[in-house]
C-alpha cells in the first residue's frame, strides 16, 4: 500500500521468500486487492479490514502475532510491546475493554486519514480468562 512494488521488493521488505510472494499477490489480484502495472504490483485500496467474524480473521490475527515473536526473538526492540496479567473486578474489565476498542477506533480514523508512508502492525488482545 505504500508504492508499487516488484516481488523481489516485497519478499526483501517482508522477509518473505519471492516464490511465496508472488503465489500470495496472485490471490490478491484474484480478490481485486492488488493491481498489476508493468512489472509492479500496487495495491487498489489504502487500507483493507476484514469483520471479526471473517473465516480469515483468525488465520491473520495469527499470523501478525507470529511475526510480533520472530521480531522480538530477533532482538529487534523497535516497537511498543507490552504484556501483563491482571487480577480485577468483572465490571473493570468491561470498563477497560471498552477503552481499549475506543482507542484502536480512534487510530483506525487517524490512520484512515493518513497517507502511506510507512507500514506499521497493530495487535492488541485483551481477554478474561
Amino acid at each position: 500500500m505504500i508504492k508499487k512494488n516488484s516481488p523481489v521488493e516485497l519478499a526483501r521488505t517482508l522477509g518473505i521468500h519471492e516464490d511465496l510472494i508472488v503465489k500470495s499477490l496472485k490471490s490478491l489480484l484474484e480478490m481485486s486487492l492488488v493491481k498489476l502495472e508493468g512489472p509492479l504490483w500496487s495495491a487498489t485500496s489504502h487500507s483493507v479490514h476484514l469483520p471479526s467474524g471473517h473465516p480469515f480473521a483468525k488465520v491473520i490475527h495469527s499470523s501478525w502475532r507470529n511475526r510480533t515473536i520472530h521480531k522480538l526473538q530477533e532482538g529487534r526492540d523497535d516497537g511498543l510491546h507490552y504484556s501483563a496479567i491482571h487480577c480485577l473486578a468483572k465490571k473493570d474489565q468491561e470498563i477497560v475493554q471498552s477503552a481499549l476498542k475506543d482507542a484502536v477506533l480512534r487510530c483506525r480514523k487517524i490512520i484512515e486519514d493518513s497517507p502511506a508512508e510507512a507500514l506499521s502492525v497493530l495487535c492488541v488482545d485483551w481477554y478474561g480468562l
